[in-house]
């Protein structure tokens, strides 16, 4: 029973390092009324992380580049995490294996007290 509830987890572990990539590719929106704009026409344009990170733009005014084939809709985008620091990214990973470790140790003590049916269940 211990095998196959390893082996269920084991995309999602593998996994982790898929959720905390960068994308590689960025496009920006830049306003034509303000004076450091680049453009005139006030369309999205190719930017990179420096460019999002640097001017500090909200994130309605960037987007990360969803033709990009090494492009994965992950963590950093859900929880807008880049241009936090690489710590806080990491964090999601250890919580997950802290997460693990607390049901090993809280878990099997339940199943003894309780049985191991409703645990299952």
């Amino acid at each position: 029973m211990f095998m196959a509830a390893m082996n269920s987890a084991d995309p999602l572990i593998l996994g982790l390092a898929f959720l905390e990539v960068e994308p590689t590719s960025y496009q920006c929106y830049y306003d034509p009324n303000t004076p450091e704009n680049p453009s005139d026409d006030g369309q999205w344009q190719s930017c990179t992380k420096d460019d999002v990170c640097g001017k500090e733009l909200p994130h309605d005014r960037y987007k990360p580049d969803t033709s990009d084939p090494e492009y994965i809709d992950n963590w950093v985008e859900k929880f807008d995490l880049l241009c936090k620091p690489k710590s806080r990214l990491g964090l999601f990973g250890l919580y997950f294996f802290i997460g693990i470790i607390s049901t090993i140790i809280v878990f099997p003590k339940i199943a003894d007290m309780y049985g191991r049916r409703e645990m299952f269940i």
